[in-house]
């Protein structure tokens, strides 16, 4: 399940979200950025996408296609 924001409450609870500043899911203009935990439930196959890949979204008003443009891991600073 995909939620609107990239907070604790979200991102934490092993839901992807989407950064707020960006284009909303079902928009047809910009750029929509998902974030969320390399866990299992969440991106565990992360590793397996690659520039070029492109990745599908259903929601309840469209089905959207992405093609993965870049690839970044940002790494936790408190460990």
């Amino acid at each position: 399940e995909i939620k609107r924001g990239t907070s604790d409450n979200i991102i934490d609870y092993g839901y992807v979200g989407y950064v707020e500043e960006s284009s909303e899911l079902d928009s047809s203009f910009g750029n929509t950025i998902l974030a969320g935990h390399n866990t299992n439930s969440v991106f565990h196959k992360l590793h397996y996408i690659t520039p070029n890949t492109e990745i599908i979204i259903r929601t309840k008003k469209a089905v959207s296609k992405y093609l993965v443009y870049k690839k970044q891991i940002i790494y936790d600073i408190l460990k």
